[in-house]
């Protein structure tokens, strides 16, 4: 009888030993599956990231665009603007150039007109 109770004893230690190490086995395979799943989880969301960043980083660049074509837009109309009133005001000084030899003109008449009165 001690020998049957030793012979369970040692079976009994044998499948303690093996349910430890299948349990083992099954912690580490399930860490490995976390392990993959968290990286495969975290390598879509950087791809997606990625697209996101990608994305706004366009839109910016078209937005920056046009707000360069509509500032030198502006500019070439103010330039525009500028020439035409830098071209009135030559025209205009000439023209009061122009009036002020009349006006000197009729002065002087005038001043001839009343020496001989």
């Amino acid at each position: 009888m001690a020998d049957t109770i030793a012979k369970v004893n040692t079976l009994g230690s044998a499948i303690n030993n093996w349910a430890k190490i299948g349990a083992v086995i099954i912690f580490i395979i399930g860490g490995a599956y976390v392990t993959f799943y968290q990286i495969q989880t975290n390598t879509s969301a950087n791809a997606r990231q990625d697209t996101e960043v990608k994305d706004i980083l366009e839109m910016m660049q078209r937005e920056f665009q046009i707000m360069s074509e509509r500032s030198d837009k502006r500019y070439k109309r103010a330039m525009t603007e500028a020439d035409e009133l830098q071209g009135n005001q030559i025209r205009l000084w000439k023209e009061v150039t122009t009036l002020k030899i009349e006006l000197a003109f009729i002065k002087g008449r005038q001043y001839e007109q009343d020496k001989l009165k």
